[in-house]
């Protein structure tokens, strides 16, 4: 059973333009904690701030994959526009005289 498209090609489109905004978003924000990790490593030292340091390095990567799949998400969404679009200008060409 198929379901149902209550959406636009535009409308799909529209909710891709989101998916990537945030997607920069989440870039921009690993930027910054970036920042903050060095300027916060210049005023802590010891044990305890190389730790903490290892910690955000190691989760920096499931950071970075968060802003790839939303652009990813993006992605798949302008094609099922295009493809959603396609369809229909092929059945309506197949319908009339």
């Amino acid at each position: 059973m198929a379901g149902n498209i209550r959406l636009s090609p535009d409308q799909l489109r529209e909710f891709a333009g989101q998916y990537s905004s945030q997607s920069e978003q989440v870039h921009s924000i690993v930027g910054e904690l970036d920042s903050l990790i060095g300027r916060l490593q210049e005023a802590w030292e010891g044990s305890s701030s190389q730790a903490f340091a290892n910690q955000y390095t190691e989760l920096k990567p499931s950071f970075t994959q968060m802003g790839t799949l939303l652009e990813e998400i993006s992605v798949q969404l302008k094609g099922a526009a295009s493809t959603l679009e396609d369809t229909d200008n092929q059945i309506a060409g197949k319908i009339g005289y």
